[in-house]
């Protein structure tokens, strides 16, 4: 239900805009909005949708890595988002939320490149994120993030 709600979300601010991909490492943060957006707090469906899987997260615990690839890719393009800094807020607690669940699981920490030389594992993704946000202008997202 939460991941439909949230691809249904990004199809809506999708449908009508170029090709061009956003991608860090091998995740696919999907097509750019014509302000640049992948998804934004514009709707709060996106917002109650990320605190919805945090609170899954912390019931599952190590049993969310399986959801982990479908959802990934939300919490990375919020993070990389600082923009919306209420939604980057959310992904902040969230990635901490995972990281705390999924512990040492190979697809979070796994800093080695696949096959076609593409980086896998999330942490590092997610700290390149933070790390772009907090060298941003926003001072909103700073306090969180550290």
């Amino acid at each position: 239900l939460v991941m439909g709600l949230l691809e249904q979300q990004q199809a809506n601010k999708t449908s009508n805009l170029s090709s061009d991909q956003a991608t860090i490492g091998n995740i696919d943060l999907g097509t750019p909005g014509a302000d640049g957006d992948v998804i934004n707090s514009g709707d709060t469906v996106v917002e109650d949708a990320f605190l919805v899987v945090s609170a899954l997260t912390t019931k599952l615990e190590s049993e969310f890595h399986r959801f982990l690839a479908a959802f990934a890719p939300y919490v990375c393009a919020a993070l990389c988002n600082p923009s919306e800094p209420n939604l980057c807020t959310i992904a902040v607690g969230v990635a901490g939320d995972l990281c705390r669940a999924l512990g040492e699981h190979p697809d979070m920490i796994n800093p080695t490149t696949s096959e076609q030389g593409e980086q896998t594992g999330y942490v590092p993704i997610f700290m390149h994120c933070m790390i772009e946000a907090l060298k941003g202008p926003i001072l909103k997202i700073k306090p969180v993030i550290l």
